[in-house]
């Protein structure tokens, strides 16, 4: 009985801390695994003028356009001002001929910032060729966000005359800070050569729709704050559930020894040798 006694004071107590060294080990694996997410965490935001229909037409990316004139424009369309009254519309053979604008409206979440955007153009016609001759190094067709040029945006481009696709530009990081205000606006210059001189010639094109799709992430300190956050209400649960681990070790305990020194024994020397619990 003696030694039964002594086993439950050697024994228990190293069993709690155990259990404490398991859970001190899962919270640092925890705390481990949300930094990485958190570094990780991203969102897309996606703002579309226009809709993608490929003019009102069902020609897919790569098909033909039927020729002009044609206005396919829904009853929004008609009566918009953020560009997409300029889509689904044909005034001649081959499209419009005209600069078009289209204003992108989205709201970004608290606390974050832009880390990328990707901007998507259905559009049908169109040739990156340069009629000025004093600008021969210079593409004709320009990109504008917010009236900043793009550099480069449509080199290479040569649709058909009649072609439909959808073009991806991957804007550079240095337009990025333009997204702040939850609004730009993507000009597509045609007529204009990039704003250096005067081009020698319009070119008419198909304008379906245009996308954006940013990319967000945390800012670092909202990032550690949401970790410690986390972390402090973890803590917490953990603390709890370590107490209550300990209130039922302590009532197991309680009972063994009443059995060992019923009340009714005036003195019980095996009640003196059992280890303190706490």
């Amino acid at each position: 009985m003696l030694r039964n006694s002594l086993e439950i004071g050697s024994t228990g107590m190293p069993t709690m801390q155990l259990i404490f060294r398991i859970m001190r080990k899962s919270f640092i694996v925890a705390l481990v695994t949300a930094c990485v997410s958190i570094s990780a965490t991203h969102g897309a935001v996606v703002s579309i003028v226009g809709d993608e229909d490929a003019l009102g037409t069902g020609v897919f990316p790569g098909g033909t356009l039927p020729v002009g004139p044609f206005d396919n424009r829904s009853s929004a369309e008609l009566v918009a001002l953020d560009g997409s009254q300029n889509t689904d519309l044909a005034t001649s053979s081959s499209g419009v001929a005209l600069d078009a604008e289209f204003i992108h409206t989205f709201v970004l979440i608290g606390f974050t910032e832009v880390g990328g955007a990707v901007l998507e153009l259905g559009i049908g016609g169109l040739q990156s060729n340069d009629s000025d001759p004093n600008t021969s190094t210079v593409g004709e067709d320009a990109l504008r966000i917010d009236g900043v040029l793009i550099p480069e945006a449509f080199v290479g481009i040569d649709q058909t005359p009649l072609g439909y696709g959808i073009l991806t530009v991957h804007l550079p990081g240095f337009i990025l800070p333009e997204f702040h205000d939850g609004q730009v606006r993507v000009s597509i210059d045609l007529n204009s050569n990039a704003g250096l001189s005067t081009s020698t010639r319009v070119e008419p094109v198909f304008y379906d729709f245009s996308r954006l799709t940013i990319t967000e992430i945390p800012e670092p300190s909202t990032a550690w704050l949401i970790v410690a956050g986390g972390f402090l209400l973890l803590g917490r649960k953990l603390k709890h559930e370590a107490a209550s681990a300990f209130r039922s070790f302590s009532r197991g305990s309680a009972r063994y020894r009443h059995q060992l020194c019923p009340r009714r024994l005036p003195r019980c020397k095996l009640q003196t040798r059992i280890t303190p619990l706490c």
